[in-house]
């Protein structure tokens, strides 16, 4: 299951209830045998939501800068 991570304002306005709205669908992807990946993370609030949340694999910014753009290398 993929994800692209909430905006920092949508996170500080509704935490909680994304929390609630996520925990579900990565319990799910979890007894199914899969992995849950979350993209675009580039702010702080967006990486503690994250964290907190239980996902398997994250991506963006906040980590670390692709070093090159893969689809202009297809």
């Amino acid at each position: 299951m993929r994800i692209t991570a909430p905006a920092a304002e949508i996170i500080e306005s509704s935490s909680s209830a994304l929390q609630s709205a996520i925990k579900p669908l990565i319990n799910l992807q979890k007894q199914l045998g899969g992995l849950s990946i979350i993209e675009h993370v580039e702010q702080k609030e967006q990486a503690f939501m994250v964290e907190t949340a239980g996902f398997n694999l994250v991506q963006g910014c906040y980590y670390d800068k692709l070093a090159t753009d893969h689809l202009r290398c297809l």
